[in-house]
């Protein structure tokens, strides 16, 4: 299978990862829609679905792909400065890109968008330090380059679900059942 990837990924590389960053996003939604909201196929909500996938293949994906090339040129010798880079420079601007993406176009309200940004980016940002911050230590010490994108598409399957999860709880100002 890496093989596989690996060929598509010399071919074409920020289309591989985009492709790959779709499906993961996608994924992340799903599993949190079925396993964790307990809807049925049936009954899931096709339009977030189709949101988190467009932001992963045309947003997140995109911009690893240049910022992880951009890291490795600027601190080519020390892995933790681009961890620093990543997770307090770009983090909470990309998080916060990503949560008004989201609820902008779930709602098509800047005003709105701007409010869940500031509703939910100071504890998303923090639980996002616990969770990367020790990923990225590994991805930028041990895993090649053009694997980086892959290795942080993997773990993003979770934390996409996290953000589902976590931007979907409340939905048209009432709680949504977990559990």
């Amino acid at each position: 299978m890496l093989r596989l990837y690996s060929s598509w990924l010399e071919r074409s590389p920020l289309l591989t990862k985009a492709i790959t960053a779709g499906l993961v996003s996608a994924g992340g939604d799903l599993g949190t829609q079925t396993l964790v909201e307990k809807h049925s196929l049936g009954d899931l909500d096709w339009s977030r679905l189709r949101r988190f996938g467009g932001l992963g293949l045309f947003v997140s994906a995109p911009l690893l792909h240049y910022w992880y090339g951009f890291l490795s040129r600027a601190f080519p010798t020390s892995p933790m400065r681009r961890v620093l880079a990543d997770q307090f420079g770009f983090a909470p601007v990309f998080l916060s890109g990503f949560i008004f993406g989201n609820e902008f176009f779930q709602r098509m309200s800047v005003e709105k968008s701007l409010a869940k940004v500031k509703q939910e980016i100071q504890q998303t940002v923090l639980v996002n330090w616990v969770v990367w911050i020790p990923f990225q230590s590994l991805n930028f010490n041990f895993v090649p380059l053009q694997y980086q994108v892959l290795a942080n598409n993997m773990a993003a399957v979770f934390w996409n679900g996290y953000l589902s999860w976590k931007l979907h709880q409340q939905h048209d100002n009432k709680t949504v059942k977990v559990g």
